[in-house]
């Protein structure tokens, strides 16, 4: 799979799908909606932008349209259904200390959705300073209908659990979101500002279906959404770098990996007892990458990641 997508995102952005049509982008402020055939007669509606307290760029909504059309709509029309609107962040919070800082705060998830209540709720714990969106490398005009491959990079700034109150950032989050005939590449860079401690990071995430449907694992392992599951510890030798969860109804197939090759994708970020992807009870499912193996970081130092969503 992984290397079916390297190919993937090297291929010119006039290419035409399997299945008929070509990806279409439209921008409306800093929601960008990437439109693509998924399935024979079915087009597919992806909304990324700034969501939650944080209001941070993320996976917004995903649409889905039946289309007999030999091209693909580039809008979402009063025919689209909604299949999935996001309440949760699909690239992960940290649970970073300062080193700095005193330490008499809880521990808890900062940057992504989470605000200082630990939640969604509360005072922002991380912010956007820059956002570039192109197309095949050049800017796009507001409400215009683009043909090809669309770039998201968005340089976002982020607390640590015992700065909120202070707003003092520790680290700086590059998220670069490649969107090539409905394939997501992603690639996240964070470098410290300071000294700190990164106790826990999942890094690439997915938000799964109400809670219904299957999960499987990349090495054959499946279970049923709802209860907690994974991929069986990484000392048993259970590297698994790729999942896929679908709903009830079989209307889609979100297909996520993080290429092994890449930073905290060799997973040497979470101890041996720990596994590489896990799903809990309440409906998401994670990779595993700084758990159990604190990460520690002078000023400068960087993790980074990369990995993909597609849709099926």
């Amino acid at each position: 799979m992984a290397a079916a997508l390297c190919l993937a995102s090297v291929l010119g952005s006039s290419q035409v799908y399997a299945g008929g049509g070509t990806q279409k982008v439209v921008k409306h402020g800093d929601d960008v909606i990437v439109s693509f055939r998924y399935r024979d007669g079915m087009d597919m509606h992806l909304e990324i932008g700034r969501c939650g307290v944080n209001k941070l760029m993320n996976v917004k909504a995903i649409y889905i349209e039946s289309d007999s059309s030999g091209d693909t709509s580039p809008r979402i029309s009063p025919r689209s259904r909604l299949l999935v609107k996001s309440g949760t962040d699909w690239i992960g919070p940290y649970t970073v200390r300062s080193n700095q800082a005193g330490d008499t705060s809880r521990p808890s998830f900062t940057g992504g959705w989470h605000g200082g209540n630990g939640d969604g709720t509360g005072n922002p714990t991380a912010w956007m300073e820059s956002l570039s969106v192109t197309i095949d490398g050049q800017s796009m005009m507001d409400d215009s209908v683009y043909t090809g491959d669309v770039r998201i990079h968005a340089v976002n700034y982020i607390t640590a659990y015992n700065t909120i109150s202070t707003g003092k950032p520790v680290l700086r989050e590059e998220v670069t979101y490649f969107i090539t005939h409905g394939v997501v590449n992603v690639q996240v860079a964070s470098s410290a500002l300071s000294s700190i401690t990164i106790l826990k990071y999942y890094g690439l995430q997915t938000q799964d279906f109400s809670n219904v449907g299957m999960v499987r694992y990349g090495n054959g392992k499946e279970y049923e959404l709802g209860t907690y599951s994974d991929c069986g510890s990484k000392g048993d030798g259970n590297i698994v770098n790729e999942f896929s969860v679908t709903d009830a109804k079989d209307d889609c197939m979100i297909v996520a990996g993080i290429d092994t090759s890449e930073g905290l994708g060799h997973f040497d970020g979470i101890s041996d007892d720990r596994p590489t992807v896990f799903t809990p009870s309440y409906g998401k499912t994670y990779f595993d990458l700084i758990f159990g193996r604190s990460k520690v970081m002078r000023e400068g130092d960087e993790i980074r990641w990369k990995g993909w969503y597609k849709f099926e």
